[in-house]
């Protein structure tokens, strides 16, 4: 479950979203997040943290050129983590 977890978060910075670049990031990362079966306190939290490593540049590259880093994938693993022994 993790794994599948991991997955879709990192992944899910590759789908669609809303209007303002941050805001379109965090509405694909909340998607995908939430298709998961992870709640949405709990996504918000894995963004905010994911957030405080990567701008939102970053996440707009790795959405152009479909290729998620591995230093993406660790910090989404780091902040579920963190995030879990909070929600």
């Amino acid at each position: 479950m993790k794994n599948k977890l991991l997955a879709v978060l990192a992944l899910s910075v590759l789908a669609a979203g809303c209007s303002s670049p941050e805001d379109k990031m965090r509405g694909q990362f909340l998607s995908g997040c939430a298709q998961s079966g992870a709640d949405r306190e709990f996504c918000n939290c894995v963004f905010e943290q994911v957030l405080l490593k990567f701008d939102v540049p970053y996440l707009e590259r790795m959405n152009r050129t479909g290729v998620v880093s591995d230093e993406f994938v660790q910090a989404n693993v780091e902040a579920g983590l963190w995030c879990n022994r909070i929600y």
